[in-house]
């Protein structure tokens, strides 16, 4: 629960910016790189703990990457800000709430279950 904290806090921040007007003259604000700073400062996730599944698939979205995740012969959906990962990766993820009967736009597509994250860790090894 403690991890997930600073995903919600995150979550949070980029939802308000995203709505937030930006001044006239204001540098772009790239929002995956300030992600992408804040997760190199939160502590080392405990893989042993965490979901995992290997990936089966990946759709690519501006902003977002979606994730199909097989563990077990189960499937679960999870998206991230846009990360690199391909097929047979190892990905490990805290469980979240899932969004049932998400319509993306983007993709127009329908997932029955998606798990929206902050972060996930890719290939990594459990101690």
């Amino acid at each position: 629960m403690k991890l997930l904290l600073p995903v919600y806090a995150l979550t949070a921040l980029f939802a308000a910016a995203a709505v937030a007007e930006v001044p006239a003259g204001h540098p772009p604000v790239d929002h995956n790189a300030i992600a992408n700073e804040a997760a190199k400062n939160m502590p080392a996730p405990d893989l042993a703990s965490m979901s995992h599944g290997e990936v089966v698939s990946v759709l690519n979205t501006q902003g977002y990457t979606y994730i199909e995740l097989s563990q077990d012969k189960k499937i679960t959906w999870v998206a991230v800000p846009e990360i690199e990962v391909k097929a047979g990766d190892r990905v490990y993820y805290n469980d979240g709430p899932a969004m049932q009967n998400y319509k993306s736009r983007t993709l127009d597509r329908t997932f029955e279950s998606v798990i929206f994250l902050g972060r996930v860790v890719v290939n990594a090894d459990v101690k």
